[in-house]
């Protein structure tokens, strides 16, 4: 072999090998980064994770600075994290170097071996860069960022190399990929742990004031803030009050804000939005007076939102240091906020509730006082006691127009104690003394939140700062004055006043009761001859309360099955809203729940409305809408409604439409509302497979319309009353199929308001057929019309005496 040959196959055999430790050499070094990368995994400062990663990239890299650039929200790439690299320097390596055709491309791996001969950088930047590397992180063939290497020395890149590095760039946009979800799911992970802990603190109270307390203690908590502040809206929506705070401030609560002042406050109850101010000192927005006097230096501000109406705002801030609060608190702040307006307004409702509850107590009390005795002075001082009990009142008086009407006197009052005598014997000129002799001047109530601005105040009692009057009438009748004293400003609210204008009105029909119990004995003598004539009348008294007490038990069958067709669904949507609530239901089982939930709530609809229409009729209030209409169309809009539901349950609907029908005069909505009842009821008692057949015919003089099924039928017995009014074929607790019993009813009274006939026909065991029929249009034109529309008017002021006739 010759001597060149030798040498050549000598030199090519030392670059494999040299190639091949190369190769070796990095693939030592690519295991070594992929245990840092793993190491740099559990780290949790993002930024110590990317300086530690860069530190041994460039070590196998054999570079000497570096740089990572991470993608924001909008794309644009941020420099996060940097080893022995100047800003500048970065700058340079990440623009489009001029004389590459890739250069514009992030998404491309650069290898620049000599900046000087390939770039043509100035000497300045030869020294601080020879060679360069710019890699794109991609996780998932998705780019999240770039990384930059560069050295001062010039050297040179082999295809292994380039490979290897290649890959690490992967397996380093991988783990920031990875550590970016992880940040994501420990975010939601405190978010919910914060929201848990939040609902748990305020539902501990429904009582408003503790309600407040627990929300600003728990808000401060979860947001590591120096204080927390709660301010809603008063009544008017003129001003912010505030309500509540975490730090111990008596004077806070009388803390007020206007909103047309310019602060972040107002701002975010406007616009319901969060607001975070990193430097209040600095920005116009900021409240001075909450900025001086509890030395705020940044503040987040969100807004209280309840049913998509700012009830008012939370303010966090942090007194110790400018803090930029991070989108992450801000969510989970004003997740908290949102919880909080929710518990806010339910303590408002339990407290409005409470308060309601009271007033229907006093009244009920004082109804019962006023049923136990004829005697007034019994009445009267019963009634000035509930009230002081209840509200609190001070003085409590109750002044009469002796024969005298120019002058009143105490009739009864409380609260007075030692000066008990003094009250007794008081009397006050009508329209020259006092405030109770103006009301019983001009008849008309007063109410003076503060009797030392009111000249016609005269000073009795000490410590008396409010006081509110009220005229006992009988129609235009003076009787009196009630007369109420308050030692606080402005003592009296809305709801005294309404309490009081009732109590005022009972304690005035008491006294007037008792003049009238008066003139009743005095005519005993007259009663006893009128006792004669009515004992006469007692065959058929007895016959009626015979009839009144079938109808209560009706009532009373009524209302239990009402009570328990209400219940079921109330249960259902109640148990379906809460299951929904779990997370561990998915969101095929939260569509099912949500079906269920909707078709139990338009089944509470229908039930009212049931009820309301049988108010309507009972009262004579039932108003028919009549026009001409195709029959056809209506039953077919009905058949239509229920044609889901019969498909559901495995049933076959059929129809057969009359195509000649002629137009008839009525209210298409309460004629279909019969055939939808007679529709639920025939789908109720059909069990699948069932067959449910409709029809319309037309007759000589009417119109009729059949709803024929193949379900249980009725027995003999029962068919007579299955139209009454409460009816129940099976009234029992236990029975197969709901309703409230007021379907029938109301088919029976919608069609006899048009003038029709409703009847049923049925076997027991094999089915039943509903008919209802409708007059014909008469043909004597205008006449004939308005005579039917007087009918039927007729019929609908009628419509409350209709008792319980049954149809043919």
């Amino acid at each position: 072999m010759p001597q060149n040959s030798t040498v050549n196959v000598l030199s090519q055999s030392n670059g494999e090998v040299a190639a091949q430790e190369r190769v070796r050499t990095l693939e030592r070094q690519l295991r070594a980064l992929k245990e840092v990368i793993a190491a740099a995994g559990l780290l949790n400062d993002p930024e110590d994770m990317l300086r530690t990663l860069l530190r041994h990239l460039m070590e196998v890299s054999a570079t000497d600075a570096g740089a990572v650039f991470l993608h924001d929200r909008n794309g644009v790439l941020t420099q996060v994290a940097a080893v022995n690299i100047t800003s500048d320097l970065a700058a340079l390596l990440s623009v489009t170097p001029q004389g590459l055709d890739n250069g514009s491309r992030h998404d491309v791996p650069w290898f620049v071996e000599d900046t000087a001969s390939e770039w043509g950088w100035a000497r300045e930047a030869e020294s601080a860069c020879r060679s360069a590397i710019r890699m794109p992180l991609t996780a998932r063939g998705r780019p999240v960022g770039l990384l930059i290497l560069s050295s001062g020395t010039q050297r040179f890149f082999c295809e292994e190399e380039r490979e290897l590095l290649v890959a690490m760039g992967a397996e380093v946009g991988i783990l920031i990929e990875n550590t970016s979800m992880f940040r994501s799911l420990h975010e939601a992970y405190d978010d919910l742990q914060t929201a848990y802990e939040v609902s748990v603190a305020i539902s501990q109270s429904i009582d408003l004031e503790r309600t407040l307390k627990h929300v600003v203690y728990s808000a401060k908590k979860a947001l590591n803030a120096s204080n927390c502040f709660l301010f809603l809206l008063d009544e008017k929506g003129n001003e912010l009050v505030g309500v509540a705070a975490s730090t111990d401030d008596p004077e806070f609560q009388s803390l007020k804000i206007g909103m047309r002042e310019t602060v972040a406050g107002v701002w975010v109850v406007n616009e319901k939005q969060p607001l975070s101010i990193r430097d209040l000192s600095a920005d116009p927005r900021a409240c001075e007076l909450l900025r001086t006097k509890y030395g705020q230096k940044s503040a987040l501000f969100v807004p209280l939102v309840a049913n998509d109406s700012a009830i008012g705002t939370m303010v966090f801030d942090d007194t110790q240091k400018e803090r930029t609060f991070t989108e992450a608190e801000i969510r989970r702040a004003q997740a908290i906020a949102n919880q909080a307006a929710l518990a806010i307004q339910r303590a408002r409702l339990y407290q409005s509730v409470k308060e309601k509850m009271q007033e229907v107590t006093v009244l009920y009390e004082v109804g019962r006082t006023l049923t136990s005795t004829l005697h007034p002075d019994t009445v009267l001082n019963e009634m000035l006691h509930i009230l002081r009990e209840s509200f609190g009142y001070v003085h409590c008086a109750i002044l009469l127009l002796d024969g005298n009407p120019r002058e009143l006197f105490v009739k009864a009052s409380s609260g007075y104690a030692k000066d008990t005598d003094k009250v007794d014997r008081l009397r006050i000129k009508v329209g020259h003394e006092g405030i109770t002799g103006w009301v019983a001047a001009t008849g008309r109530p007063l109410y003076v939140p503060d009797v030392e601005k009111d000249p016609r105040y005269i000073p009795g009692m000490k410590g008396v700062r409010s006081e509110i009057a009220l005229p006992l009438k009988i129609g235009d009748k003076m009787l009196g004055v009630l007369n109420v004293e308050s030692t606080e400003l402005g003592a009296f609210r809305e709801r005294d006043v309404r309490i009081l204008s009732s109590l005022a009105a009972q304690a005035a029909v008491a006294i007037e009761n008792a003049r009238l119990y008066a003139e009743i004995q005095e005519k005993a003598d007259e009663l006893d001859a009128a006792c004669r004539d009515l004992e006469e009348s007692r065959a058929s008294i007895l016959k009626a309360n015979e009839r009144l007490l079938e109808m209560d038990r009706l009532k009373s069958e009524f209302l239990a099955t009402m009570s328990h067709e209400l219940r079921t669904p109330l249960t259902a949507i109640i148990a379906y809203t809460e299951l929904m609530r779990d997370n561990r239901v998915d969101e095929q089982q939260r569509n099912e729940f949500l079906e269920i939930v909707d078709e139990q709530g338009n089944r509470l609809i229908q039930l009212i409305d049931d009820l309301l229409d049988l108010s309507k009729l009972e009262r004579g209030k039932m108003q028919l809408n009549l026009e001409r209409v195709d029959l056809n169309e209506i039953v077919l809009s009905a058949v239509q409604t229920i044609r889901p539901t019969a498909e559901k349950k495995g049933l076959e609907l059929t129809t057969t439409f009359c195509p000649s029908l002629p137009p008839a005069h009525m209210d298409a909505k309460r004629i279909r509302q019969v055939c939808w009842n007679l529709l639920c009821n025939a789908v109720k008692f059909t069990e699948k497979g069932g067959r449910i057949a409709v029809s319309t015919e037309d007759s000589v003089e009417e119109l009729l319309v059949k709803i024929s099924d193949t379900g249980i039928g009725i027995r003999p017995e029962d068919t007579g009353r299955i139209f009454d009014r409460f009816a129940q074929v099976d009234s029992s607790a236990t029975r197969a199929h709901g309703g409230a019993g007021l379907g029938l009813d109301l088919v029976r009274r919608f069609v006899t308001l048009h003038s029709g006939r409703v009847w049923v026909e049925s076997e027991y065991g094999t089915g039943s057929t509903f008919i209802f029929t409708l007059p014909k249009e008469r043909e004597s034109g205008s006449g004939g019309q308005a005579e039917t529309d007087k009918c039927a008017a007729d019929k609908c002021a009628c419509a409350g005496r209709l008792g319980r006739e049954r149809v043919p």
